[in-house]
This record gives structure tokens, C-alpha cells and sequence, in this order.
């Protein structure tokens, strides 16, 4: 798990004289080691920075270059093969290829097998090394054949060529720009922003959907115009002064026939692999442990697995003082079953929130959502503070792809109807009225649905598979990544093997949710290895905090005054000021009650102040 950066020039070299203090700026993404590769245009030479380890204590400073034609930088966390053999750049013996690489491969040792088989040689054990020799191997197909996370740079000397490429589902970020011929790329923003000779401009459209809709990180674009991202499941060719783009996962939905038993046996075997793939490191790995059943399944799991017995185990847990945002309880049913569990908690108080938030858009770099990040951001601090831990397993991904939604309620009604189920539609709306109140969606909306899944049977399974890769998901994932590297941890998320991410979309709803129970699937796997508590539960939260109570109580004199400036003008490119101050007033007073729309133009005015800074001081 590490971090990128670099540019590649069609024409003329590039002054690299500010490249190291922008490299600088995503450090806490690899602490431990850093190298760099530059290529003159004849050679390919490798150079150290100040945290370069000893073992390559000869190369020369990365400072003394004054002009490059391409220039790859590396950061290192070390997670496996801790030796020196990690140190990226790698550079092939014959000096035409070069790669860094941010990530984990986490089936490097299946594909390190089937290289060897061909003939590959290897000189590590590192999972870089694999993947570097793949793409050597087999081009661009070598990313269908990745299990795992990552962002690369990978050059071709001969060819002059830069391929970039990111995971399945953007877990980890890749962004670039073009300029003049010449392309930028970075792990992070902020390096693109202060390296980069670009005047660059606040993305309008970008702004008023995330104001509007919250709609962040869909495609490719940023809340900067001139800087984009990689897609997920893409790679990105920049050669002769143009940037192409391919799809290497091509995966298309398609239902199958499950019968129950078998659903369930072939989830838990993939569930249960991706759990092994994901134990592999060289570093201590804990997990984060809410009162949910995808976090407790993963706990639980790898107690069945025998993970657990082996040594003390570290869980990390987000609670608060206000019992009814708590999930306490049900964090102490599943810490009953394992003794060698060392259980840590923060308590998220509002109190922290305006200390911590220009910390939190530094490191994430856009505004956010909710501040169930500030809960992660304190999750991780905790975690770097009283532990050895530097791998973390969570459950993203598993609302997702096992209906974790209120919203999956209507999906099911809908498809229920479109087969001609009447009786499980009626027995499933009795229970949802129950539990939950009536559907909330409007006849018109429900009808218009209802057609759509009538004339196509794959219709729900194609949204909802979009979704996946450019919806609210990418942009969690977003927020583990940031709030995690922040402190220099990496965050590992078993339920986006993309195996089962397939098996999930071969299924059937009612596989999803069956007698009111949404992720029938995982708690039926579940069965006795977790929690009664836990496995039974219907008000589970999700991972929130009190926030609608923090904005009126302890957040109102700093959310007023941004309100004041709002008032005033400062967003009249984006939002209508004085428009956005009636409804402000109206929420003050109780009549307006979206505190989300509040919060984005509270954190977006903060935000804009932080990186206007960033840009005003090339």
C-alpha cells in the first residue's frame, strides 16, 4: 500500500525543480521508503529522496535532476516482503520498462505460479515484483487476472509509452492531468495541484450536483476542471502526446437458477477465500468491528477460520455517549465469543468536529457527505496510536451487493410483481409496513419501475451493478482510502472480491431479501457463528453519528457565520446566496428539515477556502 506520483512528456523535458516538495505532500501514503525513476530520454535511472532506506543510500538525490522526460515517484508502506526488495520503482535488467505500483495483489502468490510456469523468473517475494513481471508478460490482459486494490504507472522505454490502471471498483485513487503535452499523474490531487503548471478552475457542473444531490466521484470528472480520474475497471494509455482508454472487466450481470442450498454453500466459499487472500501480510491485521452484520461476519469468519485463536486480535470500534447512535451493545455480543480479541473504542463527540475538519479536507480533498468520515478519521487515529495494526478489514461493499438499502425494499417489490409473485409481494409489503411504515415511493414512480423490470428481466441487475462502480460506493471508498492512508493504514475490503461481486449479481432478490430480512444470503450463511442479536436485528443504522443534533446544538455559530458569507455571495457561481439563506432560516426555525443540504454548503465553503489556498500559493 503506497502512493504515486509522475509525469510523462510526448516532446520537450519538463523543469522538475518543485517535483520533490509536491511529492512531499502524499507522504503519509508510504512513511517508510520512497525512489524515483527518470528517464532522459535514452536511459531509465533510478534516484533516491530523504526517506530513501539505506540499502540504496548510493543513488543520487532526486534534487539533482533539473529536467526529465518522464519521472515516476514512489512511496512505500510495507505490507509485504518488508526486506528491501520492496523498494519501488522497479526497473526491469534490461533498462526498458519501469513501474510503481500502490495496491496489493492479493492473489500474487497463484499468479507468481503461473509465471513461473512460462518461464518468469523472480528475484523476491514480493507481490510488486508480480505484478510488475504480468504486465511485462501479458500486456494489458494482466489486469483481468488481479484479485485485489491498485493504482499503477507502468512505462515502456522503447514504445515511449505510460499505461495507468486502477482496480475494479476504485479502491484505490489514480488522478491525471494534460497539459501541453504533457501528462500528470498522482495518487492524490494535491500533488497534480501544486506540481503541475495548470491554472487550474473550480469545476461548476461538478459543484452544484454535489450541492444539489451530493453527487460526487461518478465519473471521471473532479471538483477541478482541468484534473480527472481513471475509471474503475480502466487503464489509460498516454503515447505521442494523446491518452486513450480501454476496459480490461467487461463483466455484463446475468441471473442464474440458484436453488437455496447451493447459493448459500458457494457464497461461504468465497467469502471465506476472499478472507483467506486478504489474512495475507507480513504486518499485523485487525479489523473494525460496528454492530452489523457485514463487520461482524468478517470477525466471525475468521474466527470459524481459526485466525483468531492463533494471537491477540485487535477490533476498532466507533461509539457514542448518545445511547440512541450507539451500537455498543451489540459490538460487546460479538466480543463474548473471543477471548483473544483486544477491543478498542473512540467516542466521536461535536466538540472535535471544527478541530479536525481542515484535517479531514486536506486528506480527502473534496467536501464530504456526513461526518461519518470524522468517526473513520478518529477510527484510524486510534488505530495508529495503540496499535501495531497496519492492515484493516471492513465491510464495504456489502450494502451494496446484498441489499443493504432501504431503497432494495422497492427494488424487490417491484421485481416480485414484474414475475408475477402476488402472494410473497403481499406477504413481504405486510412485513415492511410492520417493521417499517409503508414504502414511501409515489404511485407514478412505482409504475414507471414496475414497466422497466416487465419488459426487461435484467433490468434492476444492470442498474444495479452501474451503481457499483459509479455511484455512492466509489465514493466511500473514497473515504476509507484517505481516512486510513491518512495515518498511513492500509484498508482491505473482503466483500469486493470481484468473484463474489459476480456470484452477487447472478442472484436473484429474493436471495437478498426474503420474510423482511435484507442480506438473507450472508445471514444465512451467518447462521449460530454470530450474535442472535446480531443476526436478528432490523434497525441496524448504518455507520452514522448524531449529526442533525451536532448542526443545531454545538455546530450552529460556526455553520451561521458560513451561512452569513453564503448570504453575501461567495457561492453565487454555484448556489443562489440569498435563496440558500431563507432555507437556512426556515431549518433554523424547524419548517426546512434537510440537514444534509446544510452540511454540503457548510463543508464546501470550507473546503473551497482550504484548496483556493493550495492554488493561490504556486
Amino acid at each position: 500500500m503506497c502512493g504515486i506520483t509522475g509525469f510523462i512528456s510526448s516532446t520537450n523535458v519538463v523543469e522538475t525543480s518543485d517535483y520533490y516538495d509536491a511529492h512531499l505532500l502524499i507522504k503519509h501514503r508510504g512513511p517508510e521508503d520512497e525512489g524515483f525513476v527518470g528517464y532522459d530520454g535514452n536511459l531509465l535511472k533510478l534516484y533516491k529522496g530523504n526517506d530513501t532506506i539505506r540499502h540504496f543510500y548510493d543513488l543520487p538525490h532526486i534534487n539533482s535532476v533539473k529536467y526529465c522526460k518522464c519521472l515516476i515517484g514512489h512511496r512505500r508502506l510495507a505490507i509485504i516482503d518488508l526486506s528491501w526488495q520492496g523498494h519501488q520503482p522497479l526497473v526491469d535488467a534490461g533498462g526498458r520498462y519501469a513501474m510503481a505500483y500502490n495496491g496489493e495483489i492479493f492473489n500474487y502468490i497463484e499468479l507468481r505460479e503461473e509465471l513461473s510456469k512460462e518461464g518468469v523468473l523472480f528475484d523476491s517475494q514480493t507481490d510488486s515484483e508480480v505484478v510488475f513481471k504480468a504486465i511485462i508478460k501479458w500486456g494489458n490482459h494482466a489486469f483481468n487476472k488481479f484479485n485485489g486494490m491498485w493504482a499503477l504507472a507502468f512505462f515502456d522505454k522503447c514504445k515511449n509509452e505510460l499505461i495507468l490502471s486502477r482496480d475494479r471498483f476504485g479502491i484505490k485513487p489514480l488522478y491525471y492531468a494534460v497539459k501541453d503535452g504533457v501528462l500528470y499523474f498522482a495518487s492524490e490531487q494535491k500533488f497534480i495541484l501544486k506540481f503541475a503548471p495548470i491554472r487550474f478552475h473550480i469545476d461548476k457542473e461538478s459543484a452544484k450536483a454535489y450541492l444539489k444531490n451530493c453527487h460526487i466521484n461518478h465519473d471521471a470528472n473532479t471538483l477541478w476542471e482541468e484534473i480527472k480520474e481513471i475509471l474503475p475497471a480502466h487503464f489509460a494509455i498516454f503515447k505521442d502526446g494523446r491518452i486513450t482508454f480501454g476496459k480490461y472487466w467487461n463483466f455484463c450481470p446475468s441471473l442464474r437458477q440458484w436453488n437455496d442450498k447451493d447459493a448459500i454453500e458457494y457464497f461461504g466459499m468465497i467469502f471465506e477465500d476472499s478472507l483467506k487472500l486478504r489474512m495475507r501480510s507480513d504486518v499485523e491485521v485487525g479489523t473494525l468491528l460496528s454492530g452489523g452484520l457485514d463487520s461482524t461476519l468478517i470477525v466471525c469468519t475468521l474466527g470459524k477460520l481459526g485466525f483468531i485463536d492463533k494471537n491477540k486480535f485487535n477490533s476498532f470500534s466507533a461509539v457514542f455517549d448518545d445511547e440512541r447512535f450507539s451500537e455498543k451493545k451489540y459490538i460487546e455480543d460479538t466480543l463474548k465469543l473471543y477471548k483473544n480479541i483486544v477491543p478498542h473504542f473512540v467516542y466521536p463527540r461535536a466538540e472535535q468536529v471544527l478541530h479536525y475538519l481542515p484535517k479531514l479536507l486536506f486528506y480527502i480533498e473534496d467536501p464530504f457527505r456526513s461526518l461519518s468520515v470524522f468517526s473513520q478519521f478518529l477510527l484510524y487515529e486510534r488505530i495508529k496510536s495503540v496499535s501495531r495494526v497496519k492492515v484493516v478489514l471492513n465491510g464495504q461493499g456489502a450494502d451494496e451487493l446484498f441489499a443493504g438499502y432501504s431503497q432494495d425494499y422497492i427494488t424487490l417489490f417491484v421485481e416480485l410483481l414484474a414475475r408475477g409473485k402476488i402472494g410473497t409481494f403481499l406477504r413481504e409489503k405486510k412485513l415492511h409496513k410492520k417493521f417499517r411504515g409503508n414504502i414511501g415511493l409515489s404511485g407514478m414512480r412505482f409504475i414507471i419501475l414496475f414497466l422497466k423490470a416487465l419488459f426487461s428481466r435484467q433490468y434492476f441487475l444492470k442498474t444495479k451493478f452501474s451503481e457499483l462502480q459509479h455511484f455512492s460506493l466509489r465514493e466511500y471508498l473514497k473515504y476509507d482510502d484517505r481516512t486510513s492512508m491518512a495515518f498511513s493504514i492500509e484498508a482491505r475490503t473482503p466483500f469486493l472480491d470481484y468473484r463474489l461481486v459476480e456470484f452477487a449479481f447472478s442472484l436473484d432478490y429474493y436471495f437478498k431479501i426474503r420474510d423482511f430480512e435484507n442480506k438473507w444470503i450472508e445471514r444465512t450463511y451467518a447462521g449460530a457463528i454470530i450474535p442472535p442479536s446480531v443476526r436478528t436485528r432490523k434497525d441496524k443504522m448504518g455507520f452514522i453519528s448524531p449529526q442533525e443534533i451536532w448542526q443545531k446544538n454545538e455546530l450552529s455559530l460556526a455553520i451561521d457565520i458560513c451561512f452569513k458569507n453564503i448570504k453575501d455571495g461567495i457561492f453565487d457561481e454555484y448556489v443562489k446566496g440569498l435563496s440558500a439563506w431563507r432555507l437556512y432560516q426556515k431549518y433554523k426555525s424547524g419548517v426546512y428539515h434537510n440537514w444534509a443540504y446544510v452540511w454540503r454548503l457548510f463543508c464546501f465553503c470550507w473546503w473551497k477556502q482550504c484548496f483556493e489556498k493550495t492554488i493561490t500559493m504556486q
